[in-house]
């Protein structure tokens, strides 16, 4: 899966996301950063554009607006503060297959001109799971890098895993790795890896990120969980 990454700066107004679907679709599943944290559905009936539910993200008409018809669906996003856009991920999906075509991006907010990550995209490779198997994310690197730093959803977990005195180890002490009812991990001097145990079908669209010191964010090796039936189940 690709990600396109939107540079914008701090002090951008709004901004629109088109999604790349199929014109015969009539049902799209828009989600903001991950399945856990907001979904909506977009639909296309009778001439009508309509999301739902009525509590869902999209229907907050201070920060979204959207729109569809029978080739277009798109939201715009307005501005209410730099700093919680940043790293902010939002996607669409054709609702009416279990595989759909769509768009993925992420809002990477800019100071001063500079842009935060300087390229166009970053690319995950999708785990397919059902609710409640393990996952197992593998990352193999050269044997001079000291350490890995493993993120969650871009910042809301982080820890950093590498070899000391012969042993696998992680930091801080408090770090969602050592969470042992969710989380089992081994590594070496080239292989670093980890288990999630158990996902839940909240954790759909939940990215996992592998980056060694001499990379920036999302130059290493990513992931993102699907967990199967997830789009038309819920709906």
């Amino acid at each position: 899966m690709v990600v396109n990454i939107v540079e914008k700066s701090s002090t951008f107004l709004d901004y629109t996301f088109v999604c790349n679907v199929s014109s015969s679709t009539t049902l799209t599943r828009w989600t903001y950063l991950s399945g856990s944290n907001g979904t909506s559905w977009m639909s296309f009936q009778n001439g009508t554009c309509t999301v739902s539910p009525s509590d869902s993200f999209l229907s907050d008409s201070s920060r979204y607006s959207y729109t569809c018809n029978s080739t277009v669906y798109q939201v715009t996003i307005y501005h209410y503060t730099s700093v919680s856009w940043n790293n902010r991920i939002l996607s669409c999906r054709d609702a009416l297959q279990i595989n759909g075509t769509g768009s993925t991006w992420m809002i990477k907010i800019r100071e001063n001109g500079a842009c935060s990550y300087c390229e166009p995209t970053i690319t995950f490779d999708v785990m397919d799971v059902n609710e409640g198997d393990n996952v197992t994310f593998v990352c193999r690197v050269t044997s001079d890098v000291p350490y890995v730093s493993w993120n969650v959803n871009f910042g809301s977990n982080t820890a950093s895993m590498g070899v000391q005195n012969g042993q696998c180890a992680t930091s801080p002490s408090l770090s969602f790795l050592n969470n042992t009812s969710k989380y089992i991990y081994a590594c070496n001097n080239t292989v670093y890896q980890i288990t999630r145990l158990n996902v839940q079908r909240s954790e759909h669209n939940d990215m996992y990120m592998c980056t060694s010191p001499s990379q920036l964010e999302g130059q290493g090796t990513n992931w993102i969980i699907e967990v199967k039936g997830n789009y038309l189940n819920n709906h």
